[in-house]
């Protein structure tokens, strides 16, 4: 139970994933971290953390609703133009067509990353149970 600090000073290099799949990977693995933390020290998720959380349950639930509600598929075609329009802004910025491939990078790691979240939730809200639900062991002497 330490503090972490953050130096500047400290280098830092970032090796780029080779392919989305092992980016989206990388991303579930944190999201299943950050609940972990959350659940070990009993603290509540910020908005920060929850954001790509409700955009996963925006989209189940527009996929979800589509066959009923035909504009609910607009909820689902929001968020990757949201994110193709982020990109399409961040090359134009930099003056560089790569950066277009920001855009299902951003999907991929927001995602992957919710989903890493609830997974980790779930299964320690389903550990708390079996736990709870057992009976206490004797204490031997």
């Amino acid at each position: 139970g330490g503090r972490v600090w953050m130096a500047a000073e400290a280098p830092v290099i970032y090796f780029p994933r080779r392919c989305i799949a092992a980016l989206a990977g990388k991303f579930y693995t944190q999201g299943a971290g950050g609940a972990r933390t959350l659940t070990k020290h009993r603290l509540r998720p910020r908005p920060r953390q929850l954001a790509p959380v409700a955009t996963l349950g925006a989209l189940v639930g527009g996929v979800a609703l589509a066959p009923f509600a035909p504009g609910a598929a607009a909820l689902v075609l929001a968020y990757p133009l949201l994110c193709l329009a982020w990109a399409l802004a961040l090359a134009g910025r930099k003056r560089d067509g790569w950066m277009l491939a920001a855009a299902p990078a951003l999907v991929a790691m927001h995602l992957a990353w919710a989903t890493g979240f609830l997974d980790s939730l779930l299964k320690a809200q389903a550990a708390g149970r079996r736990d709870a639900q057992r009976e206490p062991r004797p204490v031997r002497n």
